[in-house]
């Protein structure tokens, strides 16, 4: 704009000029003076048109809401309209200079070189207009560091030589426009998608039955291997059932203009048949005229076999339940009974008419625990299922219903849940063991008696084996030391040894089973306290574990800790000499017991064979090995050390 404005002053300066240096030259030649004038006149009322068109192109240009922009052919700008700082946030004098690559994206800024350079080979080549407009969608930055869409419209300006020089432009953003296309792309696809994953059948069809359209699960639903194979046939070839109402449905989907949750049988194209939910509407022409039918059909097999399923089943279970040897109840949310079976007036002793509405925790009935403990509120099966949501199963309680007698009852219950997954009712099955009950009590008196006696029974055995061992020491005073005195000590020791155990087994909560550890600890304490033996002389270190077993093992496991402990304390530690016996019992995850006895004494002769020893205490020894069922070995290495292990659960050896 600048440039033509001086160009056209420069020419009428020039003018005047030449014509002051003619009047100069030749003097007064009026014609060719009048010439001159009326030609510079014509210059100047050319030069005001077009500074009067300049001025109405910068007014548009300063006040467009697009930006208006003259470049060089390297997007250096000279001109840029003020709308520039609304479009890319830049002050005028910013834009300037940055020039228009500074706004470019490096995909854009490839864009336009791309379109300049080739746009000037065309019009050096004579190929293509030079005048034309190029039309570019470019990505602009703003200075905010975000981007836009425009779109630019740019075209050549050429200078005296008449070769282009610079561009002007256009721009206008088109963002708005951009994220409309790309919401729509996004919805179109989100559609196609969702016509083409959807479960459910999508189709058109003309009101006479022919399909416009049908997504691939309506093809799947009916049998056909693509959608040509489907779209060529008629509705009423593939899809209706003989019988299909299909005048009722156009009847009411005109009436209405759409058509909801219609249900009917379809048939597939091999001619089995499906059950189908179906919901439909019309799209009518401006003049009011049926286009055509759209809808979705969804395949209802499934769900309305299993509908068909409960019902026959739910007649079955009404029989079941009402030929039921358990009482069956069920209780509403708000704890009434709202069903009882006839095995349940039995149980109750109260008539269907009696049970049903009633309160399930009516006060009236007495409730107590399998113990005896009254229950209540919140201790009711029917409170603790809807309280959990959880099952209970054989909870026993005993009813005593008004004017009845005790009843004793095992009650299951489980819950019934409501489509927000809450408790809404509870289902009990009831079992009357009433005599089962009366049964128990008879048979736990009489083994209290049994264990009574069999309590007296170890008592007195005790008793005896005391005895026995007090006459031993009585006949033991006539006695010298000696082998005689010591084959009586020796026997006084597993006399007490058995006694022990069946005081033991007195004194236990469980008479088939013995606490080894107390057993133990308890007999080696004897034993020492019977040798006389002084704890700065012997020390004794015992790892006893409590291993439980039954008195068939406990009894040959006690007399061989007996046997071994005491052959130690006799023979491990000579004149006087000091030392340790160490008594260790455990037992491994296999329930395999090991028991160690041994010493630091003086141990045995390296040549003595103690599994065929003529001594008694060696004999007895192995016997009770075998009794047990189980190994024993020696270790010489320091002092004599024992070790045997068996299986307590294993049948212990008659001899």
């Amino acid at each position: 704009m600048g440039k033509h404005f001086i160009s056209a002053h420069s020419i009428i300066a020039a003018a005047g000029a030449a014509l002051e240096r003619h009047q100069r030259a030749r003097g007064d030649r009026s014609r060719d003076t009048e010439e001159l004038r009326r030609r510079v006149a014509e210059l100047e009322r050319t030069e005001e048109a077009l500074r009067a068109s300049e001025d109405k192109y910068r007014l548009l240009a300063d006040n467009s809401d697009d930006v208006v922009w003259i470049s060089d052919l390297d997007l250096r700008l000279s001109y840029v309209s003020p709308s520039i700082q609304r479009v890319l946030g830049y002050s005028v004098e910013e834009a300037l200079e940055r020039g228009l690559s500074g706004a470019l994206t490096e995909g854009s800024g490839a864009a336009v070189a791309k379109a300049v350079a080739g746009a000037l080979e065309d019009a050096r080549a004579g190929k293509a207009d030079p005048k034309g407009t190029l039309v570019l969608e470019l990505e602009l930055l703003r200075k905010d560091g975000t981007s836009i869409w425009t779109e630019t419209l740019g075209r050549f300006l050429f200078g005296p030589d008449g070769a282009p020089d610079r561009i002007m432009g256009v721009t206008h953003d088109v963002s708005g426009r951009k994220r409309v296309e790309r919401e729509l792309r996004e919805t179109e696809e989100r559609y196609e998608a969702l016509f083409k994953n959807s479960h459910l059948g999508i189709y058109r069809t003309t009101p006479d039955g022919r399909f416009l359209m049908a997504n691939p699960a309506l093809v799947r639903m009916l049998g056909c291997g693509t959608l040509e194979e489907l779209v060529a046939q008629n509705v009423s070839e593939v899809g209706y059932q003989a019988g299909y109402p299909r005048d009722e449905f156009k009847k009411r989907i005109e009436e209405r203009g759409e058509l909801h949750g219609w249900e009917a049988v379809w048939k597939r194209r091999d001619g089995s048949s499906i059950y189908v939910r179906e919901n439909a509407r019309i799209v009518r022409d401006a003049d009011g005229s049926i286009r055509y039918y759209e809808g979705t059909v969804e395949d209802v097999t499934e769900r309305v076999i299993a509908e068909q399923s409960i019902r026959r089943d739910s007649g079955l279970l009404n029989r079941i339940m009402e030929t039921s040897p358990a009482g069956i109840l069920m209780v509403g949310r708000h704890g009434l009974v709202s069903y009882a079976n006839p095995r349940a007036e039995t149980i109750l002793g109260l008539g269907r008419p009696e049970l049903l509405n009633r309160p399930f925790g009516d006060p009236s009935w007495s409730v107590t625990d399998a113990a005896g403990n009254p229950v209540a509120g919140d201790g009711l099966p029917f409170s603790r299922v809807m309280a959990s949501g959880q099952p209970i199963y054989d909870a026993r309680y005993a009813i005593r219903p008004p004017g009845k007698g005790k009843v004793h009852l095992s009650v299951n219950a489980a819950p019934l849940f409501d489509q927000a997954g809450k408790p809404e009712a509870v289902v009990f099955a009831l079992e009357d063991i009433t005599s089962e009950v009366r049964s128990e009590d008879r048979l736990r008196a009489s083994l209290k008696e049994k264990e009574v006696l069999l309590r007296e029974v170890h008592h007195r055995v005790k008793n005896n084996l005391q005895i026995i061992s007090s006459l031993l020491n009585l006949g033991s005073r006539g006695l010298r030391e000696g082998a005689e005195m010591d084959a009586l000590r020796e026997c006084r020791h597993r006399i007490k040894s058995m006694s022990l155990l069946h005081e033991t087994l007195y004194r236990s909560r469980d008479l088939t089973r013995i606490e080894f550890y107390n057993y133990v600890r308890k007999l080696v304490t004897e034993l020492f306290q019977s040798f006389g033996v002084r704890a700065d002389e012997i020390a004794l270190r015992m790892e006893v574990e409590d291993v439980d077993m039954g008195i068939d093992a406990a009894i040959p496991a006690g007399m061989l800790v007996n046997e071994l402990v005491s052959n130690s304390l006799k023979h491990a530690f000579p004149a006087g000499r000091k030392g340790e016996v160490r008594v260790q019992v455990g037992a491994n995850e296999d329930g395999v017991v090991t028991m160690v006895v041994g010493d630091n004494g003086v141990g045995l002769p390296r040549w003595l064979d103690f599994r065929q020893s003529e001594s008694l205490g060696m004999q007895l020894v192995m016997t009770l090995t075998e009794q047990l069922g189980g190994t024993i070995d020696l270790n010489r290495s320091k002092g004599t050390e024992f070790t045997v292990r068996f299986h307590p659960a294993r049948p212990v050896r008659e001899e």
